[in-house]
C-alpha cells in the first residue's frame, strides 16, 4: 500500500507541476497582447425619413454583413484596453410611390380644368456604408474556460451615403414631361458612446473562440453588431 501511494505520488506530482503554469496562465498578465478578428451582422434601425414630397422610408433599418479587427492589451489581469476597426457592406433601401396631381390649375384668377390629372411615379433609393473605430476599456470575469468581458468606450464613425430621387411618366393630357432625377452624395463623421460584450472560450493557451456584440447610436441610427470570431493571445 505504501509503495503504491509513493508510486502514485511520484506520477501525480510532476503532472501538478506541469499543469500549474497552465492554470496560472489562465489569468493573463499585465502587458499580454491579443488580436481578435470576427465576422458580424450589422443591424441598423434608422429614424423615419421623408424625401421629395412623399414618405421615402417608413423603416430605414436593415441587416448587412460586416466584420471587425481588434488589437488589445491587458492593463491588469482583469482590465484591458483595445482598439477595434469595423466595417460593413452597403445598406440599400428603395421606395416607390405613385401620386395623382390636381385636375385643375388657376390662370389669372380663373380655374382651368386640365384634360387629365398628371400621374407621377416616384422612386427613392439610398445606399449607406459605414466604417468605425472603437476605443474600449474592458473588464474580464473568468468563468472556467470562458471569460465574460464587459466593455464601454468611444466610437468614431464614418458614414458614406448616396441617394437618388426620380419621377417619371408625368402627363398632362398627352403632354409627356421628360423624366427627372436628383442625386446626392455625402460623407459624415461623428462620435458615439459604444457598449460591448464578449464571451471568449479558450481553445488552447493562445487561441480562443469569441462571441460578442457592439452597440452605438449616432444621429438617429441605432447600430447593433453581433459577431463571432477568433482571438490569438501572444
Amino acid at each position: 500500500m505504501i509503495r503504491s501511494a509513493r508510486a502514485a505520488s511520484s506520477v501525480i506530482a510532476p503532472v501538478i507541476l506541469l499543469a500549474l503554469p497552465v492554470v496560472v496562465s489562465a489569468q493573463p498578465a499585465a502587458g499580454t497582447v491579443f488580436v481578435t478578428g470576427s465576422a458580424a451582422a450589422v443591424i441598423e434601425q434608422v429614424a423615419t425619413q421623408s424625401g421629395s414630397g412623399f414618405e421615402a422610408d417608413r423603416d430605414g433599418g436593415g441587416i448587412v454583413a460586416g466584420g471587425a479587427l481588434g488589437l488589445g492589451v491587458h492593463l491588469t489581469p482583469r482590465v484591458s484596453a483595445r482598439v477595434e476597426w469595423s466595417g460593413s457592406g452597403s445598406l440599400k433601401r428603395e421606395s416607390n410611390s405613385s401620386a395623382i396631381g390636381l385636375p385643375y390649375m388657376t390662370v389669372f384668377g380663373a380655374d382651368l380644368t386640365l384634360p387629365a390629372p398628371p400621374i407621377v411615379d416616384q422612386r427613392f433609393s439610398s445606399s449607406r456604408k459605414a466604417q468605425a473605430v472603437f476605443s474600449l476599456l474592458g473588464y474580464h470575469l473568468p468563468a472556467g474556460r470562458a471569460t465574460v468581458e464587459v466593455m464601454a468606450g468611444l466610437g468614431f464613425v464614418r458614414q458614406a451615403t448616396s441617394s437618388s430621387y426620380e419621377y417619371t411618366s408625368a402627363t398632362f393630357g398627352g403632354l409627356v414631361i421628360p423624366p427627372a432625377r436628383q442625386e446626392t452624395r455625402f460623407v459624415a463623421w461623428g462620435t458615439a458612446a459604444v457598449a460591448g460584450l464578449d464571451v471568449a472560450v479558450s481553445l488552447s493557451r493562445h487561441a480562443a473562440l469569441v462571441a460578442g456584440v457592439r452597440a452605438h447610436e449616432l444621429g438617429g441610427t441605432l447600430s447593433v453588431r453581433p459577431g463571432l470570431g477568433l482571438r490569438w493571445i501572444f
